[in-house]
């Protein structure tokens, strides 16, 4: 499921027009890749981006801007919300034996 929600993304970008937000998000996507699978692994999360991308796409389908622009935003506000509750569990981790 993982590879079909991803392609929503990048084709939003692109039928952006904004190079430079394409630019951005393609960068920034490459360098956090390996965090964002942890999140999905939360229970029920990769379910609920699977529903929140439709919702992007449904809106988008039916040329409804506002609610597009709403659904995006809920999905990426969740996404930071997830992002954080990774950092502060990686947090709560005691700190391996020191090198050298």
């Amino acid at each position: 499921m993982f590879d079909v929600m991803a392609e929503l993304e990048p084709f939003l970008y692109a039928t952006s027009h904004n190079t430079l937000l394409f630019e951005q998000a393609t960068s920034s996507q490459r360098k956090l890749h390996a965090y964002r699978r942890p999140p999905l692994r939360a229970r029920n999360r990769s379910q609920h981006s699977f529903e929140e991308r439709q919702a992007v796409a449904g809106a988008l389908r039916d040329g409804n801007a506002d609610k597009a622009r709403q659904a995006i935003r809920v999905h990426v506000v969740v996404q930071g919300e997830r992002c954080g509750d990774l950092i502060a569990s990686l947090s709560h981790m005691s700190p391996g034996p020191a090198a050298g």
